[in-house]
């Protein structure tokens, strides 16, 4: 039986675009239009699609970073803007960037250290004890406490921003692209130290990348986003042996194949539409291989067309 810790109904987000001048009349551009789904606690959700999909936009929102236009985000069935400090201590984010995301003016046990302040959980002692515990957990030394970004690799610093995530036990983590910016040889220790805290902690992932090889080994079930959307919803296996949206069928035949089957690549024609247009129809109908009139005509709604497999499409 599922669990959901998060449901996402409906939700919207629009920014502002800048003005051709002066008397112009301002636009915006919808990054995330009409998306929902739902977590369930202990697993984890991959969100994938191409950048400037909205995929990041989403976890925000979700993160309660953002606020969202419309729609509703709620979080173990109380709306997120309704429980502020809740969702504070029991939803983290893991950015993309290990070199950005931490203060490079404080050492490392000062940044672990500062959630457990924040919210004044133990006295100093007790926090500096929590900290080096977690430091050991995550394969640092207990010297480790007083180094500077700057003295860690690109990988030990990653860890740190997981580490500095679970600090407060959160209950759900978003895992914003967390190994795209790091070598290929570290990527695969870090994901299976991710998997390890996630059976021991009970963690859930919202799990962002862009990466399908990486998606498909770390994620239960994936959601796949196009221009905002979700085009397509279902269980790991599901998606890769059985996709069914026209767009979810090219991104896995791009992916490249290390065993050497040879498969149709399905070449995309076309660009993907201006931000800022009022799309007709399907927001994927200017590029897909199979359309047909009414493609251009209605937005497709997200449905379930078996069991768990959700797609929006009209030829599904």
């Amino acid at each position: 039986m599922c669990e959901k810790i998060i449901e996402v109904e409906h939700i919207r987000k629009s920014f502002p675009l800048p003005k051709a001048s002066p008397f112009a009349r301002r636009k915006y551009i919808e990054a995330v239009n009409d998306v929902s789904f739902y977590i369930c606690k202990g697993e984890t959700l991959g969100l994938v699609g191409e950048s400037g999909c909205g995929k990041t936009t989403v976890g925000y929102l979700v993160g309660g970073l953002l606020p969202a236009d419309e729609g509703e985000i709620l979080f173990n069935g109380k709306n997120i803007a309704d429980c502020r400090t809740e969702v504070e201590q029991n939803i983290q984010i893991i950015f993309q960037d290990p070199y950005s995301s931490l203060n490079p003016r404080k050492s490392i046990g000062w940044i672990l250290s500062e959630p457990l302040r924040v919210h004044k959980k133990g006295s100093k002692a007790e926090i500096k004890d929590k900290v080096i515990a977690m430091l050991l957990e995550g394969g640092f030394s207990e010297s480790d406490y007083h180094r500077y970004p700057h003295q860690l690799s690109g990988g030990q610093r990653q860890r740190v921003g997981i580490l500095c995530a679970l600090m407060l036990n959160p209950q759900l983590i978003i895992a914003d692209e967390p190994v795209s910016a790091l070598d290929v040889s570290i990527q695969a220790s870090l994901l299976n130290f991710m998997d390890n805290l996630q059976q021991k902690y009970n963690l859930t992932y919202l799990f962002i990348s862009h990466d399908l090889n990486v998606v498909q080994h770390f994620s239960d079930r994936i959601a796949v986003m196009y221009l905002g959307r979700i085009v397509e919803l279902a269980d790991v296996d599901q998606i890769y042996n059985n996709p069914i949206h026209p767009y979810t069928k090219a991104l896995l035949s791009a992916v490249p194949d290390v065993f050497g089957d040879h498969k149709q690549r399905t070449v995309l024609k076309g660009d993907v539409p201006r931000a800022g247009c009022n799309h007709l129809g399907c927001s994927f109908n200017t590029r897909c291989p199979v359309q047909i009139k009414i493609c251009g005509e209605h937005t497709p709604a997200l449905q379930e067309v078996t069991d768990g497999h959700w797609v929006a499409c009209h030829l599904s």
